[in-house]
């Protein structure tokens, strides 16, 4: 867990369901949410948490994401979110550079 304010937080909306909601996300915080929220990969580390949520990409533009629980035990989820972001970021930077240089 990090002292930082976390990047992602759950509230509770007006259909009762928790969610993510990003107004004008950053691009690579869209990126981040699309693939872990939609992996079928049981492998992911982030695969058990994401499936007990009941995570799901409600609405995914470039001005708004919505991602739903539609569990109860969605904390564990979000905080993995905001425990891996950065790792995430440098990762996929990583070998986009990697790939340009070929």
């Amino acid at each position: 867990m990090t002292n930082k304010r976390d990047r992602f937080t759950a509230v509770i909306r007006h259909n009762e369901l928790p969610a993510i909601a990003l107004r004008n996300p950053d691009p690579m915080e869209r990126r981040f949410l699309q693939q872990t929220v939609c992996t079928q990969w049981m492998d992911d580390p982030c695969y058990e948490s994401k499936v007990r949520s009941g995570a799901f990409l409600q609405c995914d533009d470039e001005d708004f994401v919505l991602v739903e629980f539609w569990q109860k035990e969605y904390a564990d989820f979000v905080q993995w979110l905001n425990d891996n972001y950065d790792r995430w970021l440098e990762e996929y930077k990583n070998l986009w550079e990697t790939t340009d240089d070929q």
